[in-house]
């Protein structure tokens, strides 16, 4: 009785571990390191070769390639709209492809494409303080951006 109650323990430790770990658990690819974006309470991890520029025009968050081939900008805006209402804007506005919802770190975004300016772009709420952040991504005209952009909403998060 004793070893099975010490093996349950055990067991239970192992699992509190790995949910611990999973909080922040990225699964990239590349070398990289965690990034407070902006003053939102949140986090990505970026690609060890990007440069944060900090906010920049109405950006809260923006941050590049060194040789600027690939860019990422945040936005906040107040928002007092549901996702399935973003959606169907989004879904409905000319130019814009692609647009679906899915789940990124149990965390829910809809996210698009504008084939004209080559952009992908994500928006996620931020519930406890009504606003969201609306993610860009340039270009999309480079096939590795679409999969990075995942990786990088995948690994958004609250700081640690």
């Amino acid at each position: 009785m004793k070893k099975a109650s010490v093996l349950l323990l055990f067991l239970m430790l192992l699992c509190a571990a790995g949910a611990a770990m999973a909080e922040n658990d990225v699964e990239a690819n590349f070398e990289g390191g965690w990034v407070p974006v902006g003053e939102t309470g949140y986090q990505v991890y970026l690609p060890m070769d990007w440069v944060v520029s900090g906010s920049n025009g109405g950006d809260v968050f923006s941050a590049s390639t060194r040789d600027q081939s690939m860019r990422m900008g945040v936005t906040r805006k107040e928002n007092q709209k549901t996702v399935e209402a973003i959606f169907a804007e989004l879904s409905s506005k000319e130019g814009y492809t692609g647009v679906q919802i899915v789940t990124y770190n149990r965390r829910t975004f809809v996210t698009y494409k504008i084939p004209s300016s080559g952009a992908i772009g994500a928006v996620t709420l931020i519930s406890d303080a009504s606003y969201a952040l609306w993610f860009t991504f340039t270009p999309s005209g480079d096939a590795g951006l679409a999969p990075l952009s995942a990786k990088i909403l995948n690994s958004f998060a609250p700081n640690q």
